[in-house]
């Protein structure tokens, strides 16, 4: 199965293509699961994440910059994480391999996954009848591409037109 990894720079937009992208590919009726992590601003400085259901639309806080982590949360970076964000995102990840989705959205991988936190696990769970699309920074590609993929994701930039993207997503479902 070919997989793929959706890629930009800080602050491009990665998360609003991988929801076009999503939307472009139900039209053509390919079923899309996973989940996109969706961040707002506060002063212009990044604010927090929600984890957003991509087959419920649910949405649930995964990181912001408070500073008191807790015994089940911890700090990366700047930013808390909360467990309960992770759970439903591992949850969300499970039923979309369960729907059989056509393809299944992880968005974003990043420094946390590449240490072996966050979101990583999801890796060993590979789904078998569905395209894999990650989403993460320019700079994390190539080694998300190594330690995840074998270097077998195909990259998709988000600077390149997004329907050959969506076509070279749907010649592999």
């Amino acid at each position: 199965m070919k997989h793929f990894i959706i890629t930009g720079a800080r602050h491009a937009g990665k998360t609003t293509y991988a929801s076009s992208l999503k939307d472009i590919l139900a039209f053509d009726g390919i079923s899309s699961g996973g989940f996109l992590c969706e961040g707002t601003f506060k002063e212009g400085k990044r604010d927090c994440f929600f984890i957003k259901s991509l087959l419920t639309y649910e949405k649930e806080l995964i990181a912001d910059k408070n500073e008191c982590a807790g015994n089940e949360n911890y700090s990366f970076g700047s930013f808390t994480f909360y467990k309960k964000g992770f759970d439903f995102a591992y949850r969300e990840y499970e039923k979309s391999i369960l729907n059989n989705n056509d393809i299944i959205f992880i968005d974003e991988i990043g420094k946390l996954e590449l240490e072996g936190g966050g979101f990583a696990e999801l890796f060993n769970k590979m789904p078998v009848k569905s395209v894999l699309t990650a989403v993460c920074r320019y700079d994390f590609a190539e080694d998300i591409n190594s330690l995840f993929f074998n270097n077998h994701a195909e990259v998709l930039n988000i600077d390149d037109d997004i329907l050959l993207n969506a076509e070279k997503i749907k010649n592999h479902i």
